[in-house]
């Protein structure tokens, strides 16, 4: 068995959920726009950061040739939900959290963009402030959402370029030398079957705020806000990443959502990205802690153990997609927005 972190992460939210999702596979109908954020937004920083590579693989060689914030223009354009491409414009399977949108954030081009929907439509009566409460309790028809959802886009795909600008400006300069991205790892378990698997977002030297540069195992991360300190000391993945590689130091480059508009000081008036930056080392006792549960992970997963776990029903401000299916009774798939995938064939 191969168990990744983000595995290992869901079963211990809940293993019934795990259950549902890879055993069963089980998927939901909808996706949290999160997931490709987060990841269009990974990928073009990462085409930056190969500006700092001495050593190019045959494909970063032709990567590094590609514009990061055109490359993610286009991303924004389709994702994929259970194999199936969707317009990420005006996919009504999309959710979007209302923190997405900030009216502020919109250039003349975007504005204009959104009246030529309405226009298009005939929804010029309707506008984002008048249906954000019904878009929250989920009670719009299709149509509304759809116009909801290109809204979003619009101000999502903006603030990710911004991102990608301020990772540039002020993450860019500090790292010296990057040796790899997204390299995969194993980690195998004491009888040698089983292995701990997992990508890697980048290794390299980094110069500190006190101008110290030292070898790291860094992950990029978007959040809504920024991390507590404790977040890097208790990262199960890094950790593992650690291990994998015997490299001690490990952090945490954070792009923040929403937006920084101080009404004092040096920077104010400006609307900007903030950036947080997380760096430390492992904690050996830390990490054996981590390597027995991921241990303890596999063995329940292998003996088909898979309770239900009440705590793991909402998480993240979200309810979890399988909580109609596990706690309400007599709902089947279609009413709970879910869907069977077939079964892959085991190579």
């Amino acid at each position: 068995m191969k168990l990744s972190h983000s595995k290992i992460d869901l079963y211990t939210m809940c293993p019934k959920r795990f259950w549902f999702n890879y055993e069963e596979r089980i998927r939901s109908l909808d996706m949290s726009s999160a997931l490709f954020l987060g990841s269009y937004i990974g990928e073009a920083v990462q085409l930056l950061a190969l500006r700092k590579k001495k050593h190019l693989t045959d494909q970063e060689k032709k990567d590094i040739k590609l514009n990061p914030y055109s490359y993610f223009t286009r991303q924004m354009r389709i994702v994929k939900i259970n194999d199936v491409e969707h317009n990420i414009m005006v996919s009504p399977n999309i959710n979007y959290y209302l923190g997405d949108y900030d009216v502020d954030i919109l250039t003349k081009a975007d504005k204009k963009l959104i009246e030529k929907y309405k226009e298009e439509y005939g929804l010029e009566e309707f506008t984002f402030e008048d249906l954000r409460e019904k878009y929250k309790t989920k009670s719009l028809p299709k149509t509304l959402k759809m116009f909801m959802n290109f809204n979003f886009w619009v101000a999502s795909r903006r603030r990710g370029l911004m991102m990608i600008r301020a990772y540039e400006k002020e993450i860019l300069p500090n790292i010296v030398e990057v040796h790899s991205i997204e390299k995969y790892i194993e980690i195998e378990e004491a009888d040698g079957d089983d292995k701990i698997i997992g990508y890697i977002d980048m290794i390299c030297d980094y110069k500190d705020e006190d101008g110290n540069v030292k070898k790291y195992v860094l992950d990029h991360k978007t959040a809504s806000t920024r991390y507590q300190k404790n977040k890097l000391s208790e990262s199960q993945q890094l950790h593992l990443y650690s291990t994998a590689t015997g490299i001690n130091n490990i952090g945490y480059l954070i792009l923040i959502k929403k937006l920084k508009k101080p009404l004092r000081g040096k920077r104010k008036g400006e609307m900007y990205i903030d950036v947080q930056v997380m760096l430390g080392e492992t904690d050996e006792t830390f990490r054996d802690s981590v390597l027995e549960h991921a241990a303890d992970t596999l063995l329940n997963i292998e003996d088909e153990r898979f309770p239900m776990n009440y705590d793991g029903c909402w998480k993240f401000a979200a309810k979890c997609p399988y909580y109609s299916l596990c706690r309400e009774k007599g709902k089947g798939l279609a009413e709970s927005r879910l869907i069977k995938m077939p079964e892959r064939e085991k190579k």
